[in-house]
Formats: structure tokens, C-alpha cells, sequence
């Protein structure tokens, strides 16, 4: 038997593994740093800026927390977030507290936060937020679902995010993005595709720029073994603007699940040169080029994968990939 028989097996082996985690987290994704942002401003209820208010920001997940304060225009700004589940709060004396849950992506810029305070003195409560500013009722609407969704309740969130729509019907891209984007990842959750899929087909018909939204349908696509799909909603994302390596494993995921390793090779080349760092991005990589015959070339990506994470069942199997490669 040839070396390269048990080095197929492996390739099979870990194609499964690549499979099973597509568009699943990394570790290192998992943390509260990185390089997207949120912006916004606090207003009363006239439109008048409130300076000096309070901003909590809590990542869901990890609970790192920061605290902000406005500037005299009411605005502020936190940059170096990660991705994933923010919880912002809003406090200001003589206020009532107000907050909502913002899924943050590095796909995307986050458009600006507008909030609206309401007085808290007695009798004022009753005051209703100017046309089209989401009232404290609809951001806790939304928290509750994106609550249910982060404690693996995709059943009670998808819910929520549909009876969100029902009672707080709006055309606001930022409101279209936030329920449908959440009410689709829910859909998919439950194997429910034909309405994930209607759910991501309506954040990118109200933004065809949004490439969260294209992403989703990309990975609904490859779901169904379209790969044509799912490549077209890809060329509409503009690659070159995205710092975020995940976009990039992602899409080569795509293309390797479908026995595409030669393209796949370039975008996980791209999730490495946007994060260098990236023990699972030089695994696939190293397994694009086994697939395609190039064993000497993979010796490097595999090297490295032992060298960032030995420990792993990846570093493991790069080690004995390697001593069979010679």
C-alpha cells in the first residue's frame, strides 16, 4: 500500500469534520475583541442630545464588559469589538433606562443607534419616541428573542422574532436586518431552510449591499447542494472591504464541502493572510493542497498548524499527516 492511501482516509476523515463545522465559530472567534464597531446617539424625546449619558456594552457570550459616556452632542462610539451578541444599555439621570440586543458582525458596518429617552419623573413615562425610532418595548422585544436564541431555544426565538414583526411592523433596514437575520439563523437551527431562506431574502432585499445577509443565503444554498446559488450571492460581496477571516474560511468551506479544493485554496489563503494566527485555516489549506496532489507544498501549512495548536485534534492529525508525507 502507497502512502498516499491512509493520507486519502485521513483527507476523507477531516472533509467530515470540515462538513459537520462549516460556518461553526473557531475558538478564537469566540472572544469579545476584534475590529468591528458601534456608534450612536441619545436623545430625549425633542430630538435634544444628552450628554453625559451612560453606554454598557456587554458581549453576550463571554460577559466582557465597557463602559461610555456621551459627548456634548450625545454621541458615542466603541471600536475594537468582536463579534457576535451585544447587550447596550442606556442610562441618564432624570431618564428611564433603555437597551437592546445588537448582533454585531464584521461583515457589515453597523449603522449608528439612535435611542430616545423617555423623562422618568412621574406622569412622563407615556411619551412616545418620534416616528420610526425603535420604542423601549420593540428593542425588548427583540432582546428577549435574541436571549431565547443565545440559550439554544430556536423554537421559542423563531417565535418571538415572528410575533416581533407582527406587532412592530416596520421598513427600517437596521429593524429588517436585526429580526429577519436572527429569525433565519433560528430557521436554519431547526433544519427549517425554506424559511431561513425567506428570512435572509428579506434583509438583502431591503439592503442588496448586506453582505451578512448574502452570507446566510450563500450557506442556505450550499445546504441544498447549490453551489451555483450560493457562489452568486457570494460575487456580490465585495471581499476586498472584509477584515474578517471568517468570511473567508466560510466561503472556502463552501467550496471544499463541495469537492472544490483547488478555489477553496485561495479564500482559505485569504482568511490566513487576514489573520495569520489560524490553525484551522492552515489545516483546510494544508488539505486543499493534499487533495489536489500537492503534498510537498502542504508540509508548511501542516508545520504550522503544530506550531499554533498542538494540543489540538487538528495539530494531531497535522503530525501524522506529515510523518506520512515524509
Amino acid at each position: 500500500m502507497t502512502p498516499q492511501s491512509p493520507i486519502r482516509v485521513l483527507v476523507c476523515a477531516l472533509a467530515i469534520v470540515a462538513i459537520a463545522t462549516l460556518f461553526a465559530l473557531p475558538a478564537e472567534a469566540q472572544v469579545a475583541t476584534g475590529k468591528a464597531r458601534l456608534n450612536g446617539i441619545v436623545m430625549d424625546l425633542d430630538g435634544n442630545p444628552i450628554e453625559g449619558a451612560t453606554v454598557i456594552l456587554t458581549h453576550t457570550s463571554t460577559g466582557k464588559s465597557w463602559e461610555l459616556s456621551t459627548d456634548d452632542e450625545g454621541r458615542w462610539l466603541k471600536g475594537n469589538m468582536g463579534r457576535g451578541n451585544w447587550n447596550v444599555d442606556f442610562v441618564a439621570e432624570g431618564y428611564l433606562p433603555d437597551g437592546l440586543s445588537v448582533p454585531v458582525q464584521e461583515l457589515n458596518r453597523s449603522k449608528p443607534i439612535t435611542t430616545y429617552l423617555v423623562p422618568g419623573e412621574a406622569g412622563a413615562a407615556a411619551g412616545t419616541a418620534p416616528a420610526g425610532a425603535f420604542s423601549t418595548s420593540l428593542t425588548n422585544a427583540i432582546k428577549v428573542g435574541n436571549e431565547l436564541a443565545l440559550a439554544g431555544d430556536h423554537v421559542g426565538a423563531l417565535a418571538q422574532f415572528e410575533k416581533v414583526m407582527v406587532d412592530f411592523p416596520q421598513a427600517d433596514n437596521q429593524y429588517v436586518y436585526l429580526v429577519n437575520i436572527n429569525a433565519g439563523n433560528s430557521a436554519f437551527e431547526l433544519g427549517d431552510l425554506a424559511k431561513a431562506k425567506m428570512h435572509y431574502e428579506r434583509v438583502v432585499v431591503a439592503d442588496p449591499a448586506n453582505a451578512e445577509g448574502r452570507m446566510a443565503l450563500a450557506k442556505a444554498a450550499m445546504m441544498d447542494r447549490d453551489l451555483d446559488t450560493a457562489m452568486t450571492h457570494i460575487a456580490e460581496i465585495n471581499l476586498d472591504e472584509i477584515d474578517d477571516p471568517l468570511v473567508f474560511y466560510n466561503i472556502g468551506s463552501l467550496l471544499f464541502e463541495q469537492g472544490q479544493s483547488a478555489e477553496a485554496q485561495s479564500y482559505y489563503e485569504g482568511a490566513i493572510e487576514r489573520n495569520p494566527s489560524f490553525a484551522d485555516a492552515y489545516m483546510q489549506l494544508a488539505l486543499c493542497m493534499i487533495q489536489q496532489g500537492n503534498m510537498a507544498e502542504a508540509k508548511a501549512p501542516l508545520e504550522k498548524v503544530i506550531e499554533l495548536d498542538p494540543d489540538s485534534q487538528n495539530g494531531a492529525l497535522a503530525q501524522e499527516f506529515l510523518t506520512m508525507i515524509g
